[in-house]
């Protein structure tokens, strides 16, 4: 996550966003499950892709959830562990703990 959008967060949210970027050994398994179980080729049209192949996307509105980023995430993916947030493909992809 860029760091702006992390000052951001603790600014309005008045605390620390959990999350951990992912290591190279996860990004190979992600790559490998995207390409394997959904077909999303994982270049530089990655999201046009991923959104002809993947059937929901889901939108987060500070105005209309708020500043807890981790408390939807977990609502919308509630028998999840693990979520893994896509921000740019390959460079930006934060990982977030739901078991808490």
């Amino acid at each position: 996550m860029e760091k702006f959008k992390e000052d951001i967060f603790t600014k309005e949210a008045g605390k620390k966003l959990i999350y951990e970027p992912v290591s190279s050994d996860e990004l190979s398994e992600l790559t490998y499950q995207l390409e394997k179980k959904y077909g999303i080729k994982t270049n530089s049209r990655f999201f046009v892709e991923a959104r002809k192949v993947l059937t929901s996307e889901e939108v987060f509105s500070v105005e209309i959830e708020g500043n807890d980023l981790r408390g939807f995430i977990f609502d919308k993916y509630p028998n999840e562990e693990t979520v893994f947030v896509i921000w740019d493909y390959p460079q930006q992809i934060d990982k977030f703990e739901l078991n808490f």
